[in-house]
């Protein structure tokens, strides 16, 4: 159920709320939605949040899939804004977490510090220009490509490959789209929480599916391959791909292209689709 709250005169209920002060009492409830609403709507989510007069401690996840993991650990500071004025703790702390629920970066400012300027625009810049910035780990560069300079010996196979568009391409390239048209899948399944996911390549193309008691699901990635040095050297490229995206090293350039051109949100709707109907 959703439920959409509209004021008609909003400006004169903001005039009236000012006059009053400190006499406006706000319900709980209300301090709550407008405090959580800007980080959710933001695609953070609220794990865990400890709050002492000295100081209040906020553990954000991010729920996209795969984001940039530097842009977002600086975006989730914003809300030391928010978190301030909510619990007016002395000083506000916010842990960023990533992936397998593993703290990125802790951002800290003592309430103090957060300079508020009345009567003037405040950039947000200027509100935390106080900010401590604490890496927790280096580990998630997103830097490594798999495909950069990829060759491919086909020895005396002389297969022709097709792109989707029906042009020829090298053998390289192919694997490289093949290979991500796969992946793309295994994300699908992924997004969805889904761990036990089994892939295989062969001379026919590739079947990826879930290895679980009851409900499983499957998609394909027809194609034909001749070779099996070639099918071997692409499962060897896939399994990099995905340990790459595993460890957050593979970069976010690779995971957009194999969800843009293999209709992944299509297929993650399919399957939120079916899941919804089973349960």
């Amino acid at each position: 159920m959703l439920t959409i709250y509209s004021f008609d005169n909003l400006n004169e209920i903001q005039k009236a709320t000012k006059k009053l002060g400190s006499k406006f009492n706000v319900r709980e409830e209300s301090k709550l939605i407008d405090f959580y609403s800007p980080i959710t709507s933001q695609g953070f989510k609220v794990i865990d949040m400890v709050v002492t007069d000295e100081i209040a401690l906020l553990k954000l996840k991010d729920m996209q899939d795969y984001p940039d993991f530097q842009k977002r650990a600086i975006h989730s500071s914003q809300f030391l804004c928010n978190l301030s004025e909510y619990t007016n703790s002395k000083k506000v702390v916010i842990e960023y977490y990533i992936l397998n629920d593993e703290l990125f970066l802790r951002s800290e400012i003592k309430s103090s510090e957060i300079i508020f300027k009345p009567n003037k625009v405040n950039k947000l810049s200027e509100l935390l220009k106080n900010v401590q910035f604490t890496y927790i780990t280096l580990k998630f560069k997103q830097n490594k490509n798999p495909f950069d300079g990829l060759k491919i010996s086909t020895g005396k196979d002389n297969q022709i490959f097709l792109s989707q568009s029906r042009e020829k391409i090298s053998t390289e390239e192919f694997v490289k789209q093949f290979t991500l048209s796969v992946f793309s899948n295994y994300l699908v399944f992924k997004s969805e929480g889904i761990k036990e996911i089994l892939t295989n390549v062969g001379s026919d193309g590739s079947m990826t599916r879930t290895n679980r008691e009851s409900n499983n699901y499957i998609f394909g990635v027809p194609a034909t391959i001749k070779s099996k040095q070639l099918q071997l050297r692409i499962i060897k490229v896939l399994t990099s791909v995905i340990d790459l995206y595993e460890s957050g090293e593979l970069t976010r350039e690779i995971v957009e292209e194999a969800k843009n051109n293999n209709r992944y949100y299509f297929k993650k709707h399919m399957l939120k689709e079916q899941q919804r109907i089973e349960n």
